[in-house]
C-alpha cells in the first residue's frame, strides 16, 4: 500500500504507545512467546515505521518474553521450481553453481515484510540456519527456538515452530490474514491426508568453510486452504481474538489448539476433498502478465473492475450466477463448499446497490472460496479488504440489494468483454484479471 493511502486510512498517527495499547487491549501480556506475521502499510500511517512496531512488542514482552517472525528467504532454493517468477532453463545450472551460501546476517528474507526484514536485523536477535525457512528470535527462548533447525525439516518437529508449540506460544496476526500463519505448516507435517508430498530442494550452503550446493527433501508445502482452517478454528473453538491495531485488524490465538485442531481438519477435509499435488496445480504466485505473455489464446478482461478483497491475486476454476439487485442465490452459493472455485456474478453492471458485503465476504472464507467477482457493487469495503479472499467489482455503493430468490445459476456469462464459463479458469492479480479454458502453468 503506498503511503498516501495509509496515511488515507489513519485517524490519527500510530505510535509505539498506541500500538502497546492496542496489543493489551487484544491480550497480547508481558513474558508471553509471540510469533508474529505482519503487513505495515495494513497498519496505517506508523510513526517511526517497522521500528516502532518492533519496540512496542519488545516492550510489552519484556525480558521475559520472546518475540519471533519469519525470515524466510525463498529465492536460496532449486530455481527450477522458482514461479514468482520462473527463470529461464538455461540459467538454472548458473544458479545452481554461483548463488552465494546462506549467511544468517547477510542473507535477505524475501515477501516476508519490511517488519520481519527489519526485526531480523535488529540487536540481540538471533536467526535460525535454514536457507529457505528459517526464523528470526528475540528474547528468553530466542536461542532455544532457533537453535538446531534441520535442512530436512523446515516446517517440523526439529523446527523452531515445533520449539514454540513446545513453549505454548501464541501467533499474532498484524494486517494480515491466516494464508501468512506459517504454524499451519507444522500441522502438515503432523497430519497423515491424501496427496502428502515430499520433493527435492537445494540450497547454496557453508559445508566445512566451502560454498556447496547441497540437495535434500522437504515437505511439498501447501497453504491455499490456510484461511478456511483459520476461520473454521475461530468458529469451533472460539480462542482467536479479533480487535485493532492501527487501522489494520489484529488476531491472536494459542498457536498449540490452532495446531492441533489444525491437524484434525486436515486429516478430515484434505482426505475428504483432496488436495491436488503441487505439480498438477497452478501455484498462487502466477502473475497475469507472464499468462499474456506465455498463452496467445487466454481472455483477458478490460479494466473495469476493481479489488476490495484482502487477496489480490488469486486463482480458480469458474462458477457462475446471474442476478440483478437482488443477491439471495449469491449467499445461498457462497453458504456451500468452495473448494478453491471464484464465483462469478453477472449482476447486470447494476451500481443502484451491492450485492456481496462483509458477512459473504466473511462466508467466502469459512467455505474455501478464492473469490468473487462481481458485475455490480459491493459494500463494506473496509471489511472485506481485511478478508484472505479475492473480490472484484466494478464499484462500491452502500445500499444493500433485493432479497427475492431470483436468479440463475451455472450458465455462462459475458461482461468486462470476458466469456465465463462454469469449469474454465480465472487468474486475478494486481495487473488484470484472465481467463482460459483450462488450468494454466506458470513455468
Amino acid at each position: 500500500m503506498p503511503e498516501h493511502q495509509a496515511i488515507s486510512i489513519t485517524t490519527k498517527p500510530v505510535t509505539v504507545a498506541s500500538i502497546q495499547a492496542d496489543l493489551m487491549a487484544l491480550g497480547v501480556k508481558p513474558g508471553m512467546t509471540l510469533i508474529v506475521h505482519s503487513s505495515l502499510s495494513r497498519l496505517g500511517w506508523v510513526c517511526g515505521g517497522a521500528q516502532a512496531v518492533i519496540l512496542a512488542l519488545q516492550h510489552l514482552l519484556g525480558a521475559a518474553g520472546t518475540l519471533v517472525m519469519p525470515a524466510h528467504s525463498g529465492d536460496w532454493s532449486e530455481p527450477s521450481v522458482w514461479q514468482n517468477p520462473a527463470v529461464p532453463k538455461a540459467w538454472w545450472p548458473i544458479i545452481r553453481a554461483e548463488l552465494p551460501a546462506f549467511d544468517p546476517a547477510l542473507t535477505q528474507t524475501r515477501e516476508m515484510g519490511v517488519i520481519a526484514e527489519t526485526f531480523r536485523r535488529a540487536p540481540d536477535v538471533l536467526r535460525s540456519m535454514h536457507p529457505q525457512d528459517s526464523f528470526a528470535a528475540w528474547g528468553r527462548h530466542a536461542a532455544r527456538t532457533t537453535a538446531d533447525h534441520q535442512l530436512t525439516d523446515g516446517f517440523g518437529e526439529r523446527s523452531p515452530l515445533a520449539r514454540l508449540y513446545d513453549l505454548d506460544a501464541h501467533v499474532l496476526l498484524l494486517g494480515v490474514g491466516h494464508d501468512n500463519n506459517t504454524s499451519l505448516h507444522l500441522a502438515e507435517e503432523r497430519a497423515n491426508y491424501p496427496g502428502k508430498r515430499y520433493r527435492e530442494q537445494g540450497a547454496a550452503l557453508l559445508v566445512d568453510g566451502e560454498r556447496r550446493w547441497v540437495t535434500f527433501t522437504g515437505l511439498d508445502a501447501d497453504s491455499d486452504d490456510f484461511p478456511l482452517i483459520g476461520a473454521a478454528f475461530a468458529a469451533a473453538t472460539g480462542l482467536e481474538q479479533v480487535g485493532r491495531v492501527g487501522a489494520g485488524t489484529a488476531r491472536l490465538m494459542p498457536q498449540g489448539p490452532l495446531i492441533d485442531f489444525a491437524v484434525g481438519w486436515m486429516e478430515q477435509e484434505r482426505g475428504r476433498i483432496g488436495i491436488a499435488p503441487q505439480a498438477e496445480r497452478t501455484f498462487m504466485q502466477f502473475k497475469t502478465t507472464d499468462f499474456c505473455d506465455m498463452y496467445a489464446d487466454i481472455q483477458v478482461a478490460e479494466p473495469l473492475l476493481r479489488h476490495y478483497g484482502g487477496a489480490v491475486r488469486f486463482h480458480g476454476p469458474i462458477a457462475t450466477l446471474k442476478v440483478f439487485e437482488d443477491n439471495s442465490l449469491v449467499r445461498s452459493t457462497l453458504e456451500g463448499l468452495g473448494n478453491g472455485r471464484v464465483l462469478v456474478v453477472d449482476g447486470g453492471g447494476s451500481l443502484r446497490s451491492a450485492l456481496v458485503g462483509d458477512q459473504l465476504g466473511a462466508l467466502a472464507v469459512q467455505n474455501g472460496w478464492a473469490g468473487v467477482v462481481v458485475n455490480g457493487c459491493v459494500r463494506d469495503v473496509a471489511e472485506l479488504a481485511e478478508l484472505p479472499v479475492g473480490v472484484l467489482a466494478l464499484a462500491s455503493h452502500p445500499r444493500r440489494s433485493d432479497k427475492r430468490g431470483a436468479g440463475q445459476a451455472d450458465l455462462p456469462v459475458r461482461f468486462a468483454g470476458v466469456h465465463f464459463t462454469p469449469g474454465h479458469y480465472l487468474y486475478a492479480d494486481a495487473d488484470g484479471l484472465v481467463v482460459a479454458t483450462a488450468a494454466l502453468a506458470a513455468e
